[in-house]
């Protein structure tokens, strides 16, 4: 078993820290911190783009290099206590805690959301929602946790090959938080590159990093809905379709994302290169293939809800112009689909998430995916919290 008095700093409180504070406070002393606030998830909108807008949820000035030789374009990162489950769509396979999941009812579709299901077979998705309102993973028991939000980590620190704690902003300089064990939770771009700058975790440290290529499918027509904006999401033949029933411009949309890419890019300490669409792979095919499948199928679903496909998307029957489009969306335009993931699991972690070179240090997050999900990330995440935090206490 852990020694009860063990002290663990957990640095990052977004979906993998405030799960794991949570779980391993049972045992450890736990201290917890992150750089956002702490927002209660009932007082963020449900409405993602809404929530993507609330003061202090984003880091600023975060932009990533989507493919080879393409513009750095805006890429959104949240921050404060609960992380991603704060802006995020809400979208969960199953009920895992901390989280909820309530299927969306057929009465709370909106026209995007109908045609899906009439042309694909669109299911309704289930979101960590209670009594309508977000249900975010900072709702999870953190009552035995020293959490300090609004602390910034500056680095990890190290004596001889053990951890010895990490160094925070305080009044201008830098304040030591001492531990017995520090674990990295600051998701697949802050992960990494805290090991890089203390040069932990070997050559490899930030290779590997994935997140879905994915498109917006503008469409026209109908008037604003106020409603849910995802309630139905399909799959078939490798990709995800996700309704869209408002946009940011008040118009609609159709995401369409490759859900298994085999493309990987990189973390550095000066840029994030995701690589998309790697021209050694088969992911362009695929997510067109997807793209011209959507084209073929929703058009009479589509047209019962007064909507057509935007004229910027080329004629399904022109393939080579469809994948043109596909590679300029996803090369300059900022995402709406964003999983980014699995930056420190080439050669970076063990199985019990340890990194070598160092006694005591540890990533427990989404860079240690070993691709970005297939399903929802919250859940693939909690669920690696659940085996590493079991693992730790068996011991």
């Amino acid at each position: 078993m852990i020694d009860h008095r063990c002290r663990t700093v957990v640095v990052g409180a977004g979906v993998a820290g405030c799960a794991l504070a949570s779980r391993i406070s049972r045992t450890d002393e736990v201290v917890l911190i992150e750089a956002g606030p702490r927002v209660g998830g009932a007082e963020v909108p449900v409405d993602v783009h809404a929530a993507l807008t609330t003061p202090g949820l984003r880091w600023p000035g975060v932009s990533a290099r989507r493919v080879a030789g393409g513009p750095m374009v805006e890429y959104p990162m949240a921050r404060g206590v609960g992380g991603g489950s704060l802006v995020n769509g809400l979208v969960v396979d199953r009920a895992v805690e901390p989280l909820v999941a309530e299927e969306v009812g057929s009465s709370e579709f909106g026209p995007v959301d109908r045609a899906l299901v009439a042309g694909l077979g669109a299911r309704p998705v289930r979101l960590s929602r209670r009594r309508g309102a977000r249900y975010a993973v900072s709702e999870a028991d953190l009552g035995r946790v020293d959490l300090r939000a609004g602390a910034f980590v500056r680095g990890v620190v190290t004596e001889e090959s053990r951890v010895a704690g990490v160094e925070i902003d305080s009044d201008g300089g830098g304040t030591v938080v001492e531990a017995d064990r520090v674990v990295l939770a600051a998701g697949a771009f802050g992960s990494p590159r805290l090991l890089q700058a203390a040069r932990l975790g070997g050559p490899t440290v930030g290779f590997g990093l994935q997140d879905h290529p994915s498109v917006v499918v503008p469409l026209a027509g109908t008037g604003a809905f106020d409603g849910l904006v995802s309630g139905a999401v399909a799959r078939f033949n490798g990709v995800e379709v996700l309704a869209l029933n408002r946009l940011p411009d008040g118009q609609s949309g159709i995401a369409v994302a490759l859900l298994d890419p085999a493309s990987r890019g990189r973390v550095t300490a000066d840029e994030i290169d995701l690589n998309l669409l790697d021209d050694d792979t088969d992911d362009l095919a695929r997510l067109t293939a997807g793209v011209i499948s959507v084209l073929e199928r929703l058009g009479d679903a589509l047209r019962t809800e007064d909507l057509t496909i935007g004229d910027a998307v080329p004629p399904r029957g022109d393939p080579a112009a469809v994948s043109e489009w596909v590679w300029s969306e996803v090369a300059n335009s900022a995402p709406a689909y964003t999983h980014a993931a699995a930056s420190c699991s080439v050669g970076v972690v063990d199985a019990r998430h340890r990194v070598g070179g160092v006694d005591g240090l540890f990533v427990v997050d989404a860079s240690t995916l070993p691709a970005v999900p297939t399903g929802s990330s919250m859940t693939a995440i909690i669920d690696q919290v659940e085996l590493v935090a079991r693992g730790w206490s068996s011991r």
